[in-house]
């Protein structure tokens, strides 16, 4: 009908096929800028230009889209259950480190 408006509840994806692409870009300049913990989901979706629910659409967590960019690495395999994201103490009350890997 018309004037009817959505539903509650109800899924609208995106049409757009590179919306995907363009998180995960965004997602791995933030990270490397900012730090995994530093960088929340909605200045990804900011940078991506695209609306916050289609990042959670993609990725349910934050860490789900850090282990889609782990997985897309072309050369050396990594073992995404080894990637370790977390805050190193230093300059100013918390400085974040780029995500390490243990060997």
């Amino acid at each position: 009908m018309p004037g009817r408006t959505p539903r509650e509840g109800v899924r609208y994806v995106s049409k757009d096929p590179g919306a995907k692409e363009r998180i995960l870009t965004a997602a791995e300049k933030l990270f490397a800028e900012c730090g995994f913990d530093a960088t929340p989901t909605s200045r990804i979706a900011e940078l991506a230009n695209v609306p916050k629910g289609l990042v959670h659409y993609y990725f349910r967590r934050k860490s789900d889209l850090l282990t889609a960019l782990v997985q897309r690495l072309p050369d050396e395999h990594v073992e995404t259950e080894k990637v370790v994201v977390g805050a190193a103490r230093g300059v100013g009350d918390r400085a974040v480190r780029p995500a390490a890997v243990r060997r």
